[in-house]
């Protein structure tokens, strides 16, 4: 699949005044992000995307359930991954800010790392 480029910021991205697109195992890696980035049922025309917020919002923040809710949110909603294996967090309590590194594995059995997404857990 193919995909206009985004940042981290979610802008898109130019190249010479044209639309940058993704391909191979960045077009998997940036839906991954817009999973986790979008509550879910934020987004109108499907509101089952996105990463379920309810126990981010915890006080305090049980990651194994985060962890849980991550993986089901990925694995449900990207096809292209077949399984999460890894999932590592850096919690900044005074931010509310939450880290996350995420090791994957896609459905042709290939390795795909996405580090340092951010999640506001405030």
């Amino acid at each position: 699949m193919i995909d206009i480029r985004m940042n981290e910021s979610g802008d898109l991205l130019l190249e010479q005044s044209d639309f940058s697109l993704t391909k191979d195992k960045e077009d998997v890696l940036q839906s991954v992000r817009i999973i986790l980035g979008t509550r879910l049922g934020e987004f109108f025309f499907d509101e089952n995307m996105g990463l379920l917020r309810e126990n981010l919002h915890d006080k305090p923040v049980n990651l194994d359930y985060v962890e849980q809710d991550i993986i089901e949110a990925i694995t449900t909603q990207e096809a292209r991954i077949d399984s999460v294996d890894s999932v590592l967090f850096d919690f900044n309590k005074n931010t509310r800010n939450l880290r996350i590194d995420i090791k994957m594995t896609d459905i042709i059995g290939d390795d795909i790392e996405l580090k340092e997404v951010s999640i506001d857990a405030g």
